[in-house]
């Protein structure tokens, strides 16, 4: 196959000027199924077929890499790490055995270590997996089979009804871990949060009390440490003594905010992560590395492989000098993907030194954004700005409903996609649509915010 087309789309790709570009040529659904000419047919299209359909999907794809898009919790490019995912799959290799992936093993090891020991962790355990979700899934299988090792054989109906405890602003994924675990949803319990989002301490003891009292085990707390909604940061500390009080399992889902223990300036907002029991974290997101790349960390070496699975399969985990190295028996996946490779390429080339500055290069975007939104009278600053998130909306002068004020925002914000200038996010805060602008793409410049700030607000005043 000749790859000089390849590499000129990729050239073309790498040195787009963004200025000229948009981040997404909008079509419907029916005019996206017409311009990929989904249809296959029995004739071979070779590769001149094969770069048409390339070309296709990219220019009917949300270009994640555009300096203006800020609509999810990554963005940007990372060229070591693109690479990488070039040539983990140039080997396609499946990290279960040290026989069938000995760099990658080694890779991975080295990169869990790495990991635990800057959360705060000297003989950690983890393993990577596919995203955060699938971290907090396994958080709470290790805790619950850990505290209830008797669950392996004899299954949920030998124990009582468990309950595990989170934020109310919490990440969906822990409901869908309540189905697929058999806790069911209602024995996960939202506690109560303070104004600025963080869960309040006595009302996690509070909900702890209420579910002992009407016969309940809880089991697992979670902290969290970057809330998707704002950025916020729970009290660590003091969710960790209440749960140690009644010696419950203590989570922090580091997702988002995780990546800040590589920041000298902004790892207090991490204080007391050192004591959890687990960590999620999202490599994926402010490092900037291709999805997916997520770890589960342990702060225990010895909890991990009994509560995922003892039981191995002969014909893929033999004995051997090196059958510790086996990684595939912590895992519940049996086929796994060389994620670590990404991550460790991306370290050796920035270094410690480049992402703290990539990181504190986000945050500081981000409080410039901040000062712009809180400067002008047409906007409304809706939550503090702890992290990478600064949720504001455009407010008119006038008696306007909380109803048309929603809907003005939404509408300039959906133009603004469908024309192709920006794409940023929103959710509700207490009813009130919030445009949720995330930093998490190095290339964005003040100019940029500017500009977007300034497009935004003429398409609001434009509704009046």
């Amino acid at each position: 196959m000749n790859l000089s087309k390849l590499y000129e789309l990729l050239e073309s790709e790498i040195n787009k000027d963004f200025k000229k570009s948009k981040v997404i040529d909008y079509k419907s659904p029916n005019e996206m199924i017409e311009h990929l000419d989904l249809e296959i047919n029995d004739d071979a299209q070779g590769e001149e077929g094969l770069y048409k359909s390339i070309e296709k999907y990219l220019s009917g794809s949300v270009d994640t890499a555009h300096p203006l898009f800020s609509n999810q919790l990554w963005a940007g490019r990372n060229y070591p790490a693109l690479i990488s995912e070039f040539v983990t799959t140039l080997r396609n290799t499946s990290v279960y055995t040290y026989e069938t992936a000995p760099a990658a093993t080694i890779i991975e090891t080295f990169m869990i270590d790495m990991l635990c020991k800057q959360m705060g962790y000297e003989s950690g355990d983890g393993t990577f997996l596919t995203g955060s979700s699938n971290a907090n899934l396994i958080s709470l299988l290790v805790a619950r089979n850990t505290l209830f090792p008797d669950i392996k054989s004899k299954g949920l109906s030998s124990l009582p009804e468990l309950c595990f405890f989170v934020s109310e602003h919490s990440h969906y994924s822990f409901e869908k871990a309540a189905n697929v675990l058999g806790f069911g949803e209602e024995n996960v319990i939202k506690v109560k949060a303070d104004k600025d989002h963080k869960m309040i301490p006595a009302e996690l003891e509070s909900s702890i009390k209420n579910a002992l009292a009407i016969g309940k085990q809880p089991f697992y707390v979670c902290g969290t440490a970057g809330t998707t909604e704002v950025g916020a940061f729970d009290p660590l500390t003091e969710l960790q003594s209440i749960a140690r009080k009644y010696n419950l399992w203590f989570h922090t889902d580091g997702a988002w905010g995780g990546a800040l223990i590589f920041s000298k300036k902004h790892k207090h907002l991490l204080k007391g992560i050192e004591n959890s029991d687990s960590i999620s974290w999202d490599a994926h997101k402010l490092m900037g590395i291709p999805l997916i790349c997520s770890v589960i960390l342990l702060k225990d070496n010895n909890q991990l492989l009994p509560a995922v699975c003892e039981q191995t399969s002969d014909y893929l985990f033999h004995e051997h000098e090196y059958d510790d190295l086996d990684l595939g028996k912590k895992s519940i996946q049996c086929g796994r993907r060389v994620d670590s490779l990404k991550l460790w390429l991306s370290f050796k080339y920035y270094g410690m030194k480049g992402y703290e500055q990539r990181i504190e290069k986000m945050i500081s975007l981000a409080n410039y954004l901040t000062n712009k939104v809180k400067s002008n009278p047409s906007f409304e600053l809706l939550a503090p700005t702890t992290y990478c998130n600064v949720n504001f909306r455009f407010k008119p002068d006038g008696n306007f409903t909380q109803e048309v004020i929603n809907n003005i925002n939404l509408k300039a914000r959906d133009e603004m996609y469908k024309e192709g200038i920006a794409l940023f996010n929103y959710c509700y805060i207490e009813e009130k649509l919030s445009i949720r602008f995330i930093l998490a793409n190095p290339d964005v410049s003040t100019s940029d915010l500017d500009d977007i700030l300034e497009v935004f607000l003429l398409k609001c005043k434009n509704q009046l």
